[in-house]
């Protein structure tokens, strides 16, 4: 879901929102337009506002996965969020079939690409990661007690995160 409109804002910064398909799919504009035609159905508002929430839910855990300062630890709860979001559970562990290379990897969770590598080594090296196959990432069961929701939670001590929701 895309906002078009133009906000005010508080702030002299202004964002750039750059878009990389990775899977092919389909994206439509919700305009103002489609906003005004689907009034008469409130329960299509209904739903694009749930998924709006889930996604601004996804974006907060996005800010408490970058407060980590290791970047092991970032890499490997954002395969989590992301194997939580597109994997299947299997006899292994949690597995994600999605064509990341290291450089896209390291562009959301603020690292360099070399420092990924390394992390992803770590990770493979201390059984945190599997790769079975290519575009393949596998996170162990016995992870999953270990990642629990303190982990989540920010260097500062502060908790930003809510596993209750």
């Amino acid at each position: 879901m895309l906002n078009p409109w133009r906000l005010p804002t508080d702030t002299p910064l202004e964002e750039q929102v750059g878009l990389q398909v990775i899977q092919s799919g389909y994206l439509a504009l919700l305009d103002r337009r489609f906003a005004l035609q689907t009034t008469p159905w409130p329960e299509v508002f209904a739903a694009l506002m749930r998924r709006q929430v889930m996604r601004t839910r996804r974006m907060v855990l996005q800010a408490c996965i970058l407060s980590h300062s290791r970047v092991d630890e970032r890499l490997e709860l954002m395969l989590w969020r992301l194997a939580e979001q597109f994997g299947a559970m299997t006899r292994e562990g949690l597995q994600v079939r999605l064509p990341f290379t290291h450089l896209q990897l390291a562009e959301m969770i603020a690292a360099r690409r070399s420092t990924v590598t390394l992390a992803v080594t770590r990770l493979i090296a201390e059984d945190r990661l599997r790769r079975p196959g290519r575009n393949e990432w596998l996170l162990p069961h016995h992870e999953l007690t270990r990642l629990s929701p303190q982990a989540l939670r920010p260097q500062t001590g502060l908790q930003c995160c809510n596993n209750t929701t």
